[in-house]
């Protein structure tokens, strides 16, 4: 596998919605199958959040030391059936049938909790987080929360747990089934 990301040509039709026991089990499984080049895998998204509906499946994972990323996504990728994207940092893939995209992305070392706040969502708690750390002078993304000086430079702050992240920007922390 190269590191550009490549797009296999599988013709996706409209993707199944699939009830949130069926897609929590389908995740742990393939969490457990990630797990001996893995030191960290969390199952994200609207799954983490409960939802009763689910319409993809996001995993992050941070690789063990020894392994590569390149390495991990080919063990991810021969996983399912067919391969829908793959790259260093992403790749998805259909697994037993179901339509519905099965992600893992690939954290970095110091941001897993701000990476696994990003993607657990939803949507609107995000952009509301966002928008405090804009009001504090500060931005948030998915690799952390920094302060941004004037000349444009950026310091890491806070992203090591989403516990940090709330705590920098003056929250309580919000469980993942409370997010929208």
């Amino acid at each position: 596998m190269d590191k550009k990301m490549r797009i296999t040509g599988v013709k996706m039709t409209k993707k199944d919605r699939i009830e949130w026991s069926v897609a929590k089990e389908l995740a742990d499984r393939v969490c457990k199958e990630l797990e001996p080049w893995c030191e960290r895998i969390v199952v994200a998204g609207s799954i983490r959040r409960m939802k009763p509906i689910v319409g993809d499946i996001d995993l992050i994972a941070k690789t063990k030391q020894e392994y590569t990323r390149e390495f991990v996504m080919q063990k991810f990728c021969v996983l399912g059936e067919q391969i829908i994207m793959s790259g260093i940092v992403k790749s998805s893939i259909v697994k037993e049938g179901k339509q519905i995209d099965l992600n893992l992305l690939l954290s970095n070392n110091n941001c897993s909790g701000a990476f696994i706040l990003h993607h657990t969502g939803g949507w609107i708690s995000n952009m509301k987080l966002r928008q405090v750390a804009k009001n504090k002078g500060l931005m948030l993304s998915q690799y952390g929360v920094f302060k941004v000086s004037p000349d444009g430079t950026q310091e890491f702050i806070a992203g090591e747990t989403e516990e940090s992240v709330y705590k920098v920007l003056g929250l309580p922390y919000v469980i993942p089934e409370r997010r929208e």
